[in-house]
């Protein structure tokens, strides 16, 4: 495995691996995903044209592969922005994998002191805002129980485990209704 990831090959498999990407490919494909929203099934039948032109469907299938190594890619590399690649025994902390966000309202770092006193103060508010296309809505995954996390907790979203539990002890919290009635989507 390490001669190969010296060769900036990224293997599909830890026992006896057979097949590998190149570290390029698979930044090519997180770039590819980002700029132009290619899903990986796309941007594997554009490897399979690349390999061969006219004999595309004589290349073997290795999605399910680049879909696997993509997930371990990016984790390595979001390690890899948080300086916590190559330090096996640093541990990572709740959000320690998020990336910090200059904008965003935060005492100490960039508000001016005694903002709390300022007529002004909403300036000082953080806003959020939610997605108006709603595809978040429309990406169910098939088997929720096969998702293994590789970063549970460590990115934007709290970890799984204590999430469950808080919801199996308020069933009834639900989300409030919008009285708008020019939204109806959002309900």
């Amino acid at each position: 495995d390490i001669q190969l990831l010296r060769m900036g090959l990224y293997p599909t498999t830890d026992l006896k691996p057979r097949t590998a990407f190149t570290f390029r490919v698979l930044d090519n494909l997180v770039a590819d995903n980002l700029e132009t929203k290619t899903t990986i099934a796309k941007y594997y039948a554009k490897l399979q044209r690349l390999t061969s032109e006219h004999f595309a469907h004589l290349v073997p299938d290795r999605t399910r592969e680049l879909r696997r190594v993509n997930r371990q890619w990016q984790n390595i590399r979001n390690m890899q922005r948080a300086g916590l690649a190559h330090d096996k025994d640093r541990t990572i902390g709740q959000g320690g994998l998020a990336l910090f966000c200059p904008t965003c309202p935060q005492p100490g770092v960039n508000l001016p002191s005694g903002y709390q006193d300022d007529p002004e103060s909403w300036k000082y508010r953080p806003v959020m805002i939610a997605d108006g296309n709603f595809k978040q809505e429309h990406v169910d995954m098939k088997n929720p129980m096969d998702d293994i996390a590789l970063s549970d907790g460590h990115g934007y979203m709290v970890t799984r485990a204590p999430y469950q539990e808080y919801l199996k002890k308020n069933p009834h919290s639900s989300t409030q209704k919008s009285t708008c009635n020019e939204h109806r989507a959002v309900n």
